[in-house]
């Protein structure tokens, strides 16, 4: 949207989402004239997150950690709030730059579901095997890097 400043006309054009091939847009939420606020364009907004990390060396040993918790909390106009949070870990292990293993989990909620099924837990996690790191690929020469990993992850409904 533009507002010619000389002659206050509004020119309105619905540009194509490339994305989604959507035209859709919310609309105009104000106008360029003395007034009062429109309620239903006010927009309230709190959200912070906190984050820990970890991360240490002993000898061959690699190990690193992460935790994260954020909560939104948000309304427009006269709208009831909407809610959000999210708690999330990972855990990360190698051994000589070799053998890797990671496990991660997010536990996510909104109010937007049934009371029921307002928060899930998503684990997930993976293992690696750097086979160029062996000793018995050292002495081909075409090969530099060669890594081998698997994953896998899963939903699980809290009730």
């Amino acid at each position: 949207m533009w507002v010619d400043p000389v002659s206050g006309v509004i020119y309105y054009k619905n540009e194509v989402d490339g994305g989604t091939q959507l035209d859709f847009s919310d609309g105009i939420d104000w106008v360029n004239k003395a007034g009062n606020v429109d309620p239903k364009s006010t927009y309230r907004k709190l959200y912070y997150q906190l984050q820990l990390n970890y991360g240490r060396q002993f000898g061959k040993h690699d190990v690193g950690a992460m935790a994260l918790f954020s909560r939104e909390k948000y309304a427009k106009g006269n709208e009831f709030y909407h809610f959000r949070e999210d708690w999330a870990f990972r855990a990360t292990y190698n051994y000589a730059q070799r053998y890797f293993a990671e496990v991660n989990g997010a536990y996510n909620g909104s109010e937007k579901f049934g009371p029921n099924n307002r928060f899930a837990f998503f684990p997930s996690f993976s293992l690696g095997w750097m086979i160029s790191e062996e000793k018995f690929m050292k002495g081909l020469k075409f090969l530099d890097m060669l890594k081998l990993r698997g994953s896998g992850d899963a939903l699980v409904m809290i009730t």
